[in-house]
């Protein structure tokens, strides 16, 4: 492995880059990026929407954004320096970027290449793209990908994305046990029972499993066995069994055994005749359950034969039936996973398909099978061609499926760089399906001289660099898996040297001295033994005592100067476990007067206030209900003491007064929402003395909000409330609540009252960024984090109280483990070809391509023997020391660990846990310690103490009375004086076209009413979303009238409005033009939906047909005859704007003038149609215009006429514009003239004729923008011509 140096790094090809922690693997990142920016490379310059990172969650993406453009920006300005000072006298600018743009010079302007870009151009122009720069999350690229090549991918963009499908798999499980259980007599359902508990079971079960591509089940199940099957083998085993044990008597059984050589410690006295009876109730009852009690699978002959040491076994045939019914029993266990796999995976998968929708893990799945079909060559050059250098951040959290997608993307190594950035060691996020081994099958893919390494810490002093080095490298394996992670120490940059903590030697002053300055790495031991939970108090209680004691006395050294400054609160981080440890380390803080926040990823709905809130909006949907109310009064937020709540039964007015509250707090969520609600809530007045914590001053009123603050965790619940009130006020925008209990929807405070309640009861299930818990205060708190959180963040003091507080050496009734399975390309195609898993041998999933390849797999065994279970220990221990290895190297300055002694029966236990395993210590042995680590402890780089010990050390430092001379600031209102850029907009094209009211109009025809298409754009995104209705309750007079007629409808008596359009859009936008079932299916459901006759159903259905029928003359085609997979249906885009004005449109519009303001921004539409027919593509739109009754009003003359009054060719010249963009991105050599057929716009109601001429174009409207013309809109919208293909690809999102 080589050591990593940025300027030299080869950007070609394949690498592997190890960045151990505090190495600055995103400065990195971003140094390698300027290179590839500015085209230190073979293949030109790229721009930064053409250089992909991938990085694991939206957080990670916008902070490596931020820094690769600060990276970016400092470039420029160095260079903008250079030109100044081209010598750099002042050495103000970095070596690395010097030599940078010395190598690069010949990309750029100069006197021997006067034609090429400025450098400072082609930074600015990267900088002001930035915002469009392409770093993804994986889910990201992946739709990216999928989107924008959707052709090559074959998949479109019909399916909506939903971030949480627990939903539909849950109904999967449910579906699944319905099928299963409902059917079974009582003893089948039993012996399921004894397996799985419920659908929600299977549901958990499924869940884990699911996150795997490849997963291994054990045992592994017979071929064509279900459960059924499986059951009534080993009921007929029972029966079988139970006559022979019938006829077998007791004493036989016992002479049988006691007569053998058996062992008599195995079958004592009282063991033997136990045994024997339990075998004769067992097989005497007449029901079987599936399971074999223990006493009785010890008469099976196998173990009989294994506890006889010498002599004659006993053998009998009723020994060996219950052989036989174990073995029938474990194939029904065996079997039962895999099915329940298979089937709620393809109950899963298909009602996911049904509801038209995606997750974020398909959009994986989709990928991948993409890449492995038939396209999938063609897919991968055109995803180099578009982002020919990928850098993935966080590797060693990636999965099988991830690098299976980017090892196939950038397979041709001299057209491509694939940079794969992580640390092993930190490999801490399995839960999520991280998957250590997909990086460590990535490394050994890898020669030497493609693996890299970062080696210098920049994060920590270097004392304590060396103190964990010493940690790490004293063991031989420390990461537990042997030879598959290596430790190597890192060498300190010195960077935090300058500043460090230390203790005050004086009261005077704070200066440090090598007396005063402890050992950065501090293992705090306890003496006393212990069981686990009393050493999770002390443990707790020492961390804070300690704590207490540094903020007294500890000092941070300025970096900059001689001065140091006292400890604050906000300096130190105590790092946990989990959320129980993070409450006890809370309240022991709390008890010292100290506080702290605990910075976690819970749910708010999972909160104390949640509830209290509940009951509140439950109070309020029924006043008259007594008992709600007095639920909401005795709410723990209120903190009203048991006699004030008591006095309400008795005292009637002051009942009257809170009676009179509620109604107003109901008055006031009518009339204004949830959220005016909440707020009355927290500004009530009461009485302090009515409280649990009242004061002496009895009488004084204050409000709700200022008596939470006062509580413990005051500003934790007042954040909680007021977090609450904006979930339910997004709530109640989606629901569609606007004011009062009910409105037109019929929608209200009670349907806002069932989604909260289910939200709050399934709080775990429904977590979102959005509702985790905030941060209540940006105070100088003592942050308490847990250690998968803390990574990638530094503290300057770390407190690890609990590392001793863990167990890696138990199983449970499964185990987990990797297994390496071989497998050949026959078996691997054939595994691939199934989507819904291989049933019957054990692997589900699919496999890796490759003759006799060696498959990592994640193997679930149920029935593990020694060797699983060994396997699985190991697994978890290695986690857990990389867990460690996170924690240690946090803290920049010093790090205190906390150890307990503990026991269990009188032996010690902490070798079972990580920092045991590291220090290879059974008990908390202080000389032990000291003689293993005598070196570094000698150095002064590591310190050994008892807890006493250390307690009494810190008595001896004095205490620094801190004195406040400076006077307290006057506060005030802080001023805004940025620059605010009020003319960005998101806009569309309706916003576009309103005509400028001071201009007269003159209407040719009254018959251009606004109907559908006016409204329809606006309203198309809002009828995608599945909770948005809009009902038509007033059907229009001619559909009133239609049913009266005795004459044939036609389509000129289908209804006009926003509606009705909107309906023929989804019916078409749904329908594949071929199939008749679909076609009615989709009609009978759309004019349901929107109330509309459904006497209009036939024709409708015969319309349609004749719409898709009619011949285009242009493209020499129908829509008919248009594939799936030649149309994009609704297809999404955004176009970003220079600063446009209504003026510049005019001479394009041949002199109409607009009304819009002028903006800047991005330009969003939805394409109804892009078909592809001989290897042009159209644009097509639908309108359903009522131009007249007959089929002659909608002759090429009214349609050229409908088409300027409704705007609608600066609609088709933004389509235009987008499709151009669009396909320049994705085809090679793309060339307008070629490849642009044109534009149509159906005028659906004058498509109804049954005529197969192509000359008769009767509402069709075709036209085939110019080139020239084109252009000139593209220098109108987008500010520039776009003349190359490289300009191209920096313009236009989708």
């Amino acid at each position: 492995m080589k050591i990593l140096q940025a300027e030299s790094f080869p950007l070609l090809g394949k690498r592997l880059i190890e960045a151990s922690a505090g190495t600055g693997k995103t400065y990195t990142i971003a140094n390698l990026y300027l290179r590839v920016l500015l085209g230190d490379h073979a293949l030109g310059l790229k721009p930064v929407d053409r250089i992909l990172v991938v990085t694991f969650t939206r957080a990670a993406t916008e902070e490596l954004r931020g820094r690769i453009r600060d990276r970016i920006r400092q470039l420029y300005e160095d260079v903008l320096r250079l030109e100044q000072d081209p010598e750099d006298s002042n050495d103000q600018v970095d070596p690395y970027i010097k030599a940078l743009i010395a190598c690069t010079k010949d990309n750029f302007f100069s006197e021997d290449y006067p034609k090429k870009r400025k450098l400072t151009e082609w930074l600015q122009a990267n900088l002001a793209q930035m915002d469009e720069s392409s770093v993804f999350t994986i889910h990201g690229f992946c739709q990216r990908i999928l989107k924008q090549f959707a052709f090559d991918s074959g998949v479109g963009f019909e399916s909506e994305m939903i971030l949480d499908a627990q939903e539909y798999l849950r109904r999967a499980a449910q579906d699944y046990w319905r099928e299963l259980a409902y059917n079974m007599k009582h003893d089948e359902l039993a012996a399921l029972l004894n397996n799985v508990k419920s659908p929600e079971d299977i549901f958990w079960k499924v869940k884990g499993w699911l996150q795997q591509e490849n997963i291994q089940l054990l045992p592994k199940a017979k071929p064509n066995l279900n459960f059924s099957s499986a059951w009534q083998q080993a009921k007929k085993s029972f029966e079988v069994a139970a006559k022979e044990w019938q006829s077998f008597a007791e004493q036989d059984a016992n002479d049988l055994i006691e007569g053998s050589g058996i062992s008599k410690k195995s079958f004592t006295k009282v063991t033997r005749p136990k045994r024997i009876k339990a075998a004769k109730t067992f097989f005497a009852n007449a029901h079987f359950s599936g399971s074999i009690p223990e006493d009785v699978l010890a008469l099976g002959q196998e173990n009989l034969f294994e506890k006889t040491i010498k002599g004659a076994a006993p053998e009998h045939k009723a020994f060996r039936l219950i052989d036989q019914l174990a073995q029938h029993c474990d194939d029904m266990v065996a079997v039962l996973p895999h099915h329940m796999l298979v089937q709620v995976k393809t109950k899963f998968w298909a009602s996911m398909e049904q509801a038209n929708l995606m997750n974020p893990d398909d959009l994986l799945r989709l990928l991948a099978n993409a890449l492995r079909g038939s396209h999938g060559e063609a897919l991968a050059d055109h995803i180099r061609q578009q982002y020919p250098f990928a850098m993935i951040d966080e590797f060693q959290d990636t999965d099988s499926l991830q690098y299976e997608i980017f090892n196939q993307v950038y397979s041709k190594e001299d057209r491509s760089g694939l940079y794969m950035i992580g640390d092993p060691k930190q490999a801490i996020y399995s839960f999520r399906g991280a998957d250590i081994f997909t990086y460590l099958k990535a490394a050994q893919a890898l020669s030497a001289d493609s693996r890299f390494t970062l080696n210098k810490n920049w994060r920590s002093h270097s004392d304590l660099v060396a103190a964990t080095n010493t940690l790490f490298a004293r063991h031989n394996e420390p990461f537990v898996l042997p030879g598959k992670i290596e430790f190597q120490p890192v060498l300190s940059a010195e960077k935090s040297d300058a500043g460090y903590f230390h203790y005050r030697d004086s009261v005077a002053k704070n200066t440090a001295t090598q007396k005063n300055k402890p050992a950065p790495l501090t293992l705090l031991l306890n003496s006393e033994v212990v069981n686990r939970d009393h050493g999770r108090y002390n443990a707790a209680q020492m961390c804070a005592k300690s704590i207490q004691q540094l903020l007294l006395k500890g000092c941070l050294k300025n970096k900059h100067n001689s001065d140091s400054q006292a400890l604050s609160a906000g300096d130190i981080a105590v790092l946990v476990h989990n959320r129980k440890q993070a409450k006890l380390v809370k309240e022991n803080l709390k008890k010292y007067g100290i506080n702290s926040v605990f910075l976690s990823r819970d749910s708010v709905l999972n909160s104390l206030e949640a509830r209290d809130l509940l009951r509140w909006l439950a109070a309020i949907a029924e006043p008259q209900n007594e008992r709600l109310f007095r639920s909401a009064l005795a709410c723990e937020s209120l903190a009203y003491d048991a006699h004030y709540l008591s006095s309400l039964l008795n005292d009637e007015v002051l009942w009257e007064a809170e009676l009179s509250f509620l109604y107003e707090l109901r008055e006031r969520f009518n009339q204004r929402g949830v959220m005016a609600f909440i707020m009355a809530l927290l500004k009530r007045l009461t009485n302090i003395d009515t409280a649990t914590d009242s004061c002496n001053d009895a009488n004084t009123e204050e409000m709700l909000a200022v008596r939470l603050r006062k509580q413990v965790d005051g500003e934790r619940k007042l954040t909680n409330f007021l977090h609450l009130g904006e979930i339910l006020q997004q709530a109640s925008s989606e629901l569609g609540i606007k004011s009062g209990f009910y409105n037109t929807d019929g929608k209200g405070l009670l349907t806002l009252l069932r989604w909260y309640t289910e939200r709050c009861q399934n709080a775990l299930l429904h977590q979102s960024e959005e509702q985790q818990i905030r941060l209540e205060s940006d105070a100088n708190l003592v942050q308490i984090v847990t250690i998968h959180k803390s990574k990638g963040l530094q503290y300057p003091v770390v407190f690890l109280p609990f590392m001793w507080d863990e167990d890696n050496t138990t199983t449970r009734h499964g185990v987990i483990y990797h297994s390496d399975l071989r497998t050949n390309s026959a078996d691997t195609k054939e595994d691939s070809s199934k989507e819904n898993g291989t049933e019957g041998n054990g692997t589900e999933g699919n496999g890796t391509e490759g003759r006799n390849s060696t498959e990592t797999v994640l193997t679930i065994d149920t029935k593990p023997n020694e060797a699983a279970k060994k396997k699985h220990i190991n697994e978890v221990r290695a986690e857990a020391m990389r867990l460690l290895y996170v924690a240690l190297t946090r803290a920049e300055q010093a790090c205190f660990v906390q150890i307990e002694n503990i026991q269990n029966r009188s032996k010690g236990i902490l070798l079972n846990s990580a920092i045991g395993y590291l220090l290879e210590q059974k008990d908390v042995s202080i000389d032990a310690l000291t003689e293993r680590f005598s070196d570094v402890i000698g150095e002064g780089k590591l310190a050994l103490s008892y807890y006493n010990d250390w307690l009494t050390q810190l008595d001896s430092v004095p205490v620094l009375a801190k004195v406040d001379t400076a006077e307290k600031p006057v506060l005030s209102f802080a001023k805004f004086k940025g620059k605010v850029w009020d003319n960005w907009r998101l806009t569309s094209y309706s916003q576009l076209a309103k005509l400028d009211s001071r201009v007269s109009v003159v209407q040719t025809d009254t018959s251009f009413d606004m109907d559908a298409e006016d409204v329809a754009d606006n309203v198309a995104s809002l009828v995608k979303q599945p909770n948005t209705e809009i009902h038509i309750n007033d059907v229009s007079e001619s559909s009133d009238k239609s049913s009266d007629k005795s004459t044939q409808l036609t389509p000129f008596d289908f209804p006009r409005g926003a509606g009705p359009g909107t309906c023929l859009h989804g019916i078409l936008e749904n329908w594949d033009f071929i199939s008749h079932d679909t076609l009615e299916d989709q009609v009978k459901k759309q004019l349901t939906y929107y109330g509309i006759n459904p006497e209009l159903v036939p024709m409708t259905i015969n319309w349609m047909q004749q719409v898709v029928t009619k011949p285009l003359a242009d493209a020499q085609c129908c829509l008919a005859d248009i594939s799936e997979k030649n149309r994009l249906v609704e297809m999404e885009f955004y176009l970003p704007m220079t600063e446009i004005r209504a003026s510049g449109v005019m001479p394009l519009l041949k002199g109409r003038r607009l009304a819009f303001e002028p903006m800047r921004g991005q330009l969003k539409g939805f394409i109804d149609l892009i078909f592809r027919h001989e290897g042009r593509y159209y644009v097509a739109d639908y309108k359903s215009n009522y131009l007249g009754d007959t089929i002659e009003d909608y002759h090429p003359e009214a349609l050229q006429a409908a088409m300027e009054h409704h705007q609608y060719d600066l609609q088709y010249w933004i389509y235009s514009i987008a499709v151009d963009q669009y396909l320049s991105r994705r085809i090679t050599n793309y060339d307008y003239e070629t490849h642009f057929g044109g534009v149509y716009y159906f005028f659906l109601r004058g498509m109804s004729s049954n005529s197969n001429d192509t000359l008769d174009n009767k509402g069709v409207f075709f036209t085939r923008p110019q080139k020239s013309q084109l252009d000139k809109w593209k220098a109108w919208l987008l500010g520039s011509s776009v003349e190359t293909k490289a300009d191209n690809q920096q313009l236009g999102l989708f």
